[in-house]
């Protein structure tokens, strides 16, 4: 995928995150999605018991993104979550989890930093990240 694919793609996920809410491990994760353009819902885990989390999204959402970094914690993490999630009838939606598995996103925090690294010595690209994080 080139650089302006993957700006096309996360494009796309902003404008859908504003259907479709995100489920994020920590506030760093929330603030580097917000960093990037992301403005629909985005619920972190907090200190609520998940059980409870994913029950207060299942009554509003039908459908979820969860986004959880790629690391044995949050494997497991996302298990749950998922099976927590599903139990209560929301769908869970792995496409832009797909996109920064392939990108390369271990950890969820980092996608700010690689998107700028991406965009620092491109000018078009650095106007067209400013776009997208306009949306």
């Amino acid at each position: 995928m080139n650089t302006y694919e993957l700006f096309e793609e996360i494009k796309r996920y902003i404008e859908l995150s504003n259907e479709i809410p995100i489920l994020v491990e920590g506030l760093r994760d929330y603030k580097a999605l917000r960093n990037i353009g992301f403005r629909g819902r985005i619920y972190y885990i907090g200190k609520k018991p998940l059980v409870e989390i994913c029950y207060n999204i299942s009554k509003k959402h039908k459908k979820v993104f969860i986004l959880f970094d790629y690391d044995e914690k949050g494997r497991i993490l996302y298990k749950k979550v998922k099976r927590y999630l599903s139990e209560f009838g929301v769908i869970v939606d792995e496409r832009l989890s797909e996109l920064f598995k392939k990108f390369g996103i271990i950890e969820i925090e980092q996608i700010y930093y690689r998107i700028k690294n991406l965009v620092k010595n491109d000018k078009y690209f650095s106007i067209y990240f400013d776009v997208i994080k306009s949306f």
